[in-house]
């Protein structure tokens, strides 16, 4: 990461400061025959402190997450409580919800509806969908975004660009930064309150396509980066940069949880949730 002298100054990906400290003081650094890795090309700014370059968090090893993920579910994503019920566990719920928006809007009905010009029944449907789930707080994040939708020309711009994000055969700057700009210039109703926030823009999109998208917590997807040292390049505000940014670290994540079989991005999701802090209160 940086030289002075006779000293270099490393980050090991695969071991935290301590770990490295000790482990590899006396070794002799090979240059290794692959010069990517989606990790280390994603390194946070580091910050200097008494001469030593730190990442600004300190890291939590993967392994450590999965022992901590497996305290709470023993059997991982196939435990009976991971997969719980509307009270509780992790994955039935969510996937209730997807069922939900299919049973309501998907087919094409929501297209039909928006095309119609009906914005109320669109309305109606797509907030009876997020009442099923607890992805937007219940006194502040759903209540703006129904007013918000009361709002007929912000409410087709957010439909129209939601639909064409998800009609979309890829995921991709294109399809994503015009439904970002459609969140973002929802209409806020009261003095104080904001619609365009994280939870609202990616709800929907996870809801009904969670093999392709997924939801953005902010507290916990940002500890979740910490833990990694990955730079999500994060911004309050919807925009592709973050999210792209968080759909890459959730691949790695993937990748890194191989053992534990992942299935789509309700899986990696909730491991960053559990292990992140959602489980901690």
């Amino acid at each position: 990461m940086a030289v002075a002298g006779d000293i270099i100054h490393v980050i090991w990906r695969d071991a935290n400061e301590q770990q490295s400290a000790l482990k590899y003081r006396q070794e002799t650094l090979v240059l290794a025959e692959i010069q990517s890795d989606p990790i280390l090309d994603n390194l946070p700014p580091l910050r200097e402190v008494a001469g030593k370059w730190l990442l600004p968090a300190k890291r939590l090893m993967v392994a450590d997450a999965v022992a901590k993920f497996t305290a709470q579910f023993p059997n991982g994503f196939y435990d009976p409580a991971y997969y719980g019920d509307r009270n509780c566990g992790e994955r039935n719920y969510k996937l209730e919800a997807t069922y939900h928006y299919e049973e309501l809007l998907g087919l094409g009905q929501a297209r039909q509806l928006l095309e119609k010009g009906d914005l109320e029944e669109l309305s109606r449907r797509t907030l009876k969908v997020l009442a099923s789930i607890n992805y937007l707080d219940k006194r502040f994040g759903e209540p703006l975004f129904k007013e918000a939708l009361a709002d007929r020309s912000a409410a087709s711009r957010y439909f129209m660009a939601l639909f064409n994000l998800l009609d979309a055969p890829t995921v991709s700057e294109e399809t994503f930064s015009p439904y970002a700009e459609a969140v973002c210039e929802l209409p806020v109703m009261r003095r104080s309150g904001r619609v365009a926030t994280w939870p609202v823009a990616t709800a929907l999109p996870y809801i009904a396509q969670p093999h392709r998208h997924v939801y953005l917590k902010p507290s916990e997807t940002q500890a979740a980066a910490d833990r990694l040292g990955f730079n999500l390049n994060y911004s309050a505000s919807p925009n592709w940069r973050t999210y792209s940014c968080y759909l890459k670290m959730c691949d790695i994540y993937r990748d890194l949880l191989t053992e534990l079989k992942p299935r789509d991005y309700i899986d990696i999701q909730s491991f960053i949730y559990v292990t992140c802090g959602g489980y901690d209160r």
